[in-house]
């Protein structure tokens, strides 16, 4: 499993400086998208000479694309704009050959008019459903005639938005070219907390092989302001190994106590500065999707990269992300 991230969570005024900063970091493997070079996620016309360009920019870096976005809706109702867009989508397929990348990124869609993201009542409609259907069926057409994958990502907000109804479209659609990004943050309420492992548990039995990149996210919970300026503050102080040591030293703090197990000097002293607990919930988080992550395999193999991609978040809030990742992957 390799550890990578959203390119869209550096904006910068060029697409160099956004591969830059990511290269800094130390992270390899990058999830892109063509807004990053001044241009629409799907844009309408794709220059051979720019994608042998994007992905020199890559290469010259050390950096590997892991996946290219393709968001679009797929239920749009607006039948020319969905047309217009299906067409777009196979000048993304054909240009993942002087990309370097395979797997093309999806969404599955909303008939919310204003935003992808929002739920809409008439996603649960079987017209919905059917909208879906044929539109898949001609995006995987396109994946077929230049051989990448598309992996869409069930969704709360949208017409895949379980796990039941991810399965429901992978055998209805039956294509070896159509798999899954999975993201447990995003199958999460904010009052899921006590039900991590069986979200994790039920992805995994019915998704697992079909997974060919994940994402890391803040999961709901703790996505407060409140909350995450705590996290961000504790770990901006500490190195990753640090940071991890004193996770670690607080897990078992209350076990060495009943234990009678004395602390150290040094414990004592890393135990003075108390971990945030909600620094602890997202460690606890990370720890539990990474372990499920690996009980399915998906540590890597060729064609796909195995990236376990940070998103959904600012720049600043990969930071304690990134260091309890470290750890992980």
């Amino acid at each position: 499993m390799h550890l990578g991230i959203m390119a869209r969570t550096f904006p910068r005024s060029s697409l160099e400086e956004t591969l830059d900063a990511i290269a800094d970091l130390g992270i390899r493997h990058v999830q892109f998208n063509f807004s990053c070079a001044g241009m629409p996620t799907l844009p309408d016309r794709i220059d051979e000479d720019l994608c042998i360009w994007i992905a020199r920019g890559f290469r010259e870096r050390g950096l590997t694309m892991a996946a290219v976005s393709g968001t679009f809706n797929l239920c749009d109702p607006d039948a020319s704009r969905l047309a217009m867009n299906l067409r777009r989508l196979g000048l993304l397929a054909a240009a993942c050959r002087w990309l370097d990348t395979r797997i093309v990124t999806l969404c599955t869609g909303t008939l919310d008019p204003a935003d992808l993201w929002n739920w809409h009542p008439g996603n649960v409609r079987r017209s919905t459903w059917e909208t879906l259907i044929n539109s898949m069926r001609e995006a995987v057409k396109l994946a077929d005639r230049h051989e990448v994958i598309l992996a869409f990502e069930p969704e709360r907000n949208n017409v895949v938005y379980s796990v039941a109804r991810a399965r429901m479209l992978l055998d209805q659609i039956g294509s070896p070219w159509l798999k899954v990004v999975l993201d447990a943050a995003n199958l999460m309420t904010a009052h899921d907390r006590p039900r991590l492992v069986e979200i994790l548990d039920e992805a995994r039995e019915w998704l697992g092989p079909e997974v060919v990149l994940a994402h890391a996210k803040i999961p709901p919970y703790l996505m407060a302001e409140d909350k995450m300026s705590r996290i961000r503050e504790y770990a901006s102080r500490l190195e990753p190994g640090d940071l991890l040591q004193r996770i670690a030293l607080s897990q078992m703090a209350d076990t060495l106590k009943e234990a009678e197990i004395p602390l150290t000097e040094s414990q004592g002293k890393l135990l003075a500065d108390p971990v945030p607990e909600e620094l602890l919930i997202l460690h606890e988080y990370l720890t539990t999707y990474v372990g499920s992550l690996r009980h399915v395999g998906f540590t890597g193999s060729a064609p796909y990269p195995g990236a376990l991609s940070m998103h959904g978040m600012t720049e600043e809030d990969t930071g304690p992300v990134q260091k309890i990742l470290s750890g992980l992957v």
